[in-house]
This record gives C-alpha cells, structure tokens and sequence, in this order.
C-alpha cells in the first residue's frame, strides 16, 4: 500500500511540475504574439488610426498612403486603439466578440499602460469568459494607448486536455504499481508460509 502511495505522491508532483512548464511555454509563446503585433502597428495606428471597414473601394482611396489605417489582424488577436482618456476609438480583429475586450480595456489611461512596463500581463474578465493575455503600449505621440490582446481560452483548452491525460495515465500507473505489489505481497508470503511449514 505504501507503494501505490508513493507512486501516487510522484505522479501529482511530476503532474503539476509538467503543467506548470507547459503553460509557461504557452503564455510565452501567446506573449510574442502579442509583441509582434503591436510592434509592427505602433507607428501606424498612432499615425493613421484603426479602420473596422472594408468597404471602401480602391479607386477612392489615394494612390500612396504613407501610413493606411489598421484593417485587420491576425485571428484572435485584437487591437483597440483608446485616447488620452480611455475611451475607445476602435478595435480590429477578436473573430470570436471584440466587445469582450473592449468592455475590459475601456478607461484604460496612459498612465494605467505605464502601470505595466510594456510587459505582457494577464487581464480578468470576472468569470464572464476566457481571461486576455494583454499588451498595453503607449503611442509614440502620446494622444493615446494601443491595447493588444489575446484571449486565454485556448491555453485554458489545452491546460484541461492536459490534466485529464495526466489523470488518465496516472490513474493507470497507479493501476498497475497496485497489481505488481499485490503480486509481490502474495509471492513473499508464499515463501514465509513455505518455511514455517518446514520448521
């Protein structure tokens, strides 16, 4: 019994070592994600803005913008661009619902994204859906703040098929390390009972 205990103690401590490292791995690779989206539109959204629509056509726009506003976004991620005041002047991007996140950033101030040291930093959304991974940047004119984010929910995913297969194998192991020493239990009373009858 003493065995299955240990094992079992060994298996929770290698479980949450592994889960650990993974979603560290994870929040690092989200966060460069996140730094080089914002690093590549600082300029142009201080210098051009956010413009959610696509509809205008080719022909009337001008034939050289030095700076065209930020249409879009790669896939989950969102951009929302907030003046001096917090108040939101437009979001790109977020396939799933941009209004989540702009109900968590609104009335961000620059001095709030100074707060965070142009460092990644988890943002709570009070259990209504998935936690952001959120990078706060200030514009190089400082008329504003850039906020770009990214939601958790497929970290979350992963983290929870994870734990179930750590459960999973370490309920097997567990399994087996009690059948072996069952095994071994009955083999070495065996052998006591074996030489009790000899003497």
């Amino acid at each position: 019994m003493g065995v299955v205990i240990l094992g079992a103690m060994g298996i929770a401590a290698s479980d949450f070592a592994a889960q650990t490292a993974f979603r560290t791995f994870l929040i690092a690779q989200v966060d460069a994600q996140l730094e080089s989206v914002a690093g590549g539109s600082l300029l142009r959204l201080d210098r051009a803005g956010i413009d959610g629509n696509n509809e205008e056509s080719p022909e009337n726009r001008p034939l050289f913008e030095p700076f065209e506003p930020l249409r879009d976004v790669p896939s989950e991620i969102s951009v929302t661009l907030l003046d001096a005041q917090g108040n939101i002047l437009g979001t790109v991007g977020d396939s799933q619902s941009p209004q989540r996140i702009q109900t968590l950033v609104s009335g961000f101030t620059p001095e709030d994204v100074i707060r965070y040291e142009n460092r990644p930093f988890t943002l709570d959304s009070n259990g209504r859906s998935s936690d952001y991974r959120v990078l706060a940047r200030l514009l190089p004119s400082s008329a504003g703040s850039v906020i770009t984010a990214v939601s958790l929910g497929g970290v979350e995913k992963a983290m929870n098929q994870l734990r179930f297969l750590f459960l999973a194998v370490g309920f097997l192991v567990l399994i087996v390390l009690g059948l072996i020493a069952r095994r071994i239990i009955g083999i070495s009373l065996r052998e006591i009972s074996k030489d009790k009858k000899e003497l």
